[in-house]
């Protein structure tokens, strides 16, 4: 999780993708978007062999929704009970 604190924390690596705005908002209610403390807002980033940042969203959650924190901040996220290989909308 990502917390909306910018300047705090490690640079994040993850995937890039294009969605449609049908996706988006399955994404949104994924993250419980509708919820208190639950942010989706753009962000700068780098592609992989690009010189230019481009836009895209990301999550965010405030800090309070983070109790316990499990871990430090991470470099490399690799806890697959959230990520699947394949996930329809």
């Amino acid at each position: 999780m990502m917390f909306d604190e910018p300047d705090v924390g490690r640079y994040v690596r993850g995937e890039l993708y294009r969605v449609d705005d049908m996706v988006l908002a399955a994404l949104d209610r994924l993250e419980a978007l509708d919820l208190p403390g639950n942010i989706r807002t753009t962000l700068d980033v780098l592609p992989i062999h690009a010189c230019v940042p481009v836009s895209a969203w990301a999550y965010f959650k405030a800090r309070h929704l983070a109790v316990p924190v499990h871990t430090d901040y991470l470099g490399d996220y690799q806890d697959r009970r959230f990520t699947g290989p394949q996930t329809s909308f």
